[in-house]
């Protein structure tokens, strides 16, 4: 096996759709199937929603819903692509990553556009005396925890600015790693590579200084939008794209490491870590998506709602 592995190095030419289904077997088309379906139906709801926004919501928040809720959807269908045809997996993975940090920044808009734009809703934190917390997770582990430091406008910007630099970060770093490794710096093939590695790394920590700021900012906010459950929709982008990135960074460090085998004669390790990592994702993102729509649709309920009973007060 490893002598075989051997010659499938990172610049061999990744298989074509037969090929890859082949060296699959029977769970390559069974797959394939399955989340096409799962895909259509992700499709088929967020379609649902955004007929539901564009009756219920206001013109200024629809764009936001809809950006926030076509994640599942937008992440699914990559993923079908990179498990379906191989030869497409490092753009598909290219957009996914970067996709899922704006996903984030447009829900830390959603955010500030539920409570009135950045200067209402920070007027509201102060009125309230919302105490800016960085005892949240995931930096709450090295000891950040002070907690009461009050809000104020650069603070609320610099927030916004943490969340806001992981789609350049992200696209920085995937450039750079794409650069090194067509001019040999980085031999993937070779085991674990140190600087491959290391601009990793570089990656986790930018995306948890994100995350970390994500949380700050939605958990300030959750006590004021309990109407419309936003805690559970804040938790629903956060997690979500959490666990898809740590899943992410763990497969290639276990490619790397030669922990994830080949398919010889031509799926490789990078290949095959690929394929595994699409498999997860798009279980991932149907339940994410059922969760998604279950939960979005409740909001145009209540967007129903509120007009009725202001109706229904007497003046």
């Amino acid at each position: 096996m490893e002598e075989n592995c051997s010659m499938l190095t990172f610049n061999t030419r990744p298989p074509n759709v037969l090929q890859h289904l082949e060296a699959l077997g029977y769970y390559g088309w069974i797959s394939t199937i399955t989340f096409g379906v799962t895909t259509l139906i992700l499709v088929a709801l967020f379609i649902a929603n955004v007929a539901g926004f564009i009756r219920h919501s206001p013109p200024h928040r629809r764009l936001l819903l809809c950006w926030v809720t076509s994640f599942p959807m937008i992440i699914s269908f990559l993923a079908l692509m990179t498990l379906l045809i191989p030869r497409a997996g490092n753009l598909c993975d290219t957009v996914k990553q970067i996709f899922m940090p704006f996903t984030m920044m447009h829900f830390v808009d959603l955010t500030l556009n539920f409570k009135g734009g950045q200067s209402a809703a920070l007027e509201d934190l102060l009125q309230s005396n919302t105490p800016m917390s960085l005892c949240l997770p995931p930096c709450c582990c090295v000891g950040l925890c002070v907690r009461q430091l009050d809000y104020t406008k650069k603070r609320l910007r610099v927030l916004k600015s943490l969340v806001y630099q992981m789609p350049l970060v992200q696209l920085a770093i995937i450039v750079l790693i794409v650069l090194l490794t067509e001019a040999e710096v980085i031999r993937r093939d070779k085991g674990p590579d140190g600087v491959f590695l290391f601009l990793n790394v570089l990656n986790i920590v930018c995306f948890c200084l994100a995350m970390w700021a994500f949380n700050i900012i939605t958990r300030s906010f959750a006590p004021q939008l309990t109407a419309i459950n936003f805690l559970y929709k804040a938790q629903l982008v956060g997690l979500g794209i959490m666990l898809m990135k740590l899943q992410n960074f763990v497969l290639v460090i276990l490619s790397v490491s030669g922990v994830v085998p080949c398919i010889a004669p031509v799926t490789s390790r990078i290949v095959l870590q690929k394929t595994i990592d699409a498999s997860l994702t798009l279980f991932e993102a149907f339940i994410l998506g059922i969760l998604t729509f279950i939960e979005y649709r409740k909001l145009d309920r209540q967007n129903e709602e509120g007009p009725r009973r202001r109706q229904s007060q007497p003046k």
